[in-house]
């Protein structure tokens, strides 16, 4: 089977929105101020009490809920909105605005179904999904900017037989 250019950009494009879906739940927590100071002590206690299998485990918690609330918003709509943004300058401002917009709805929807991890507000949740989502949001826009960069890179020709 040969990959096509837009099909190995997709395909790339679901990779990067998979990997960016544990890491949007660290960039939600700058949102939540007081689960923020209770994680890292949570952390440090860890860290004296059960050593390093604490350390890790505390560690990978927000990348966990951050794949368990972020799936929809990286590995759906940012690749469905790639299919009509091309990569250029404005593409990680594009995206921050796309993933703030849409990292609260999904936020919100999330609330809806009455999936809160932690006992906080609905707008600091909101605000929450929205900053996962800027963050995530930029990094795509970034990788969007540089794979439509190398793969509008022309191809070697084939050498003469």
């Amino acid at each position: 089977m040969i990959l096509t250019r837009p099909l190995l950009r997709l395909i790339v494009l679901l990779l990067v929105g998979a990997i960016l879906a544990p890491l949007s739940g660290y960039f939600a927590g700058f949102a939540l101020g007081k689960e923020l100071l209770i994680w890292f002590i949570a952390t440090l206690v860890g860290a004296f009490v059960d050593g390093t299998k604490g350390v890790l485990t505390m560690l990978a918690l927000p990348g966990v809920f951050g794949a368990m609330w972020a799936w929809p918003l990286t590995c759906v709509v940012f690749p469905l909105a790639a299919l009509f943004a091309r990569g250029d300058a404005r593409a990680p401002w594009l995206f921050a605005a796309i993933g703030a917009i849409a990292g609260a709805a999904t936020a919100y929807g999330w609330i809806a179904l009455g999936l809160k991890p932690l006992q906080g507000e609905v707008a600091q949740y909101l605000a929450a999904g929205a900053t996962g989502g800027l963050g995530a949001g930029l990094i795509f826009g970034f990788a969007l900017w540089r794979i439509d960069a190398i793969l509008a890179r022309s191809a070697p020709a084939a050498p003469p037989p």
